[in-house]
């Protein structure tokens, strides 16, 4: 995999399809990452991502999402779409 070039790149922002989870990460240096899912009747997480105070988010190939933290039970939320963006520093 050429995960390695993420290396030391800033995520400026991901985009979720809310139909199919497809996804795709955008960073700071020009890279873009993009995630898909395997089946299309698949219903398993397409990625995970935790975050630095145990924050969680998995993304689902039917477009739903679930979050919360890594140490409590995950709440499960259907969505229309979702972008996140990392904030600027």
């Amino acid at each position: 995999m050429a995960l390695w070039l993420l290396e030391g790149q800033r995520m400026e922002s991901v985009t979720v399809n809310p139909r199919t989870g497809a996804t795709t990460f955008c960073f700071d240096l020009d890279c873009v990452l993009r995630v898909r899912r395997m089946r299309a009747d698949g219903t398993n997480d397409v990625w995970s991502l935790t975050g630095p105070r145990g924050q969680l988010i998995m993304v689902y190939g039917n477009g739903s999402f679930e979050r919360g933290r890594t140490s409590d039970p995950l709440e499960y939320t259907k969505t229309m779409g979702v972008r996140f963006a990392a904030p600027r520093r």
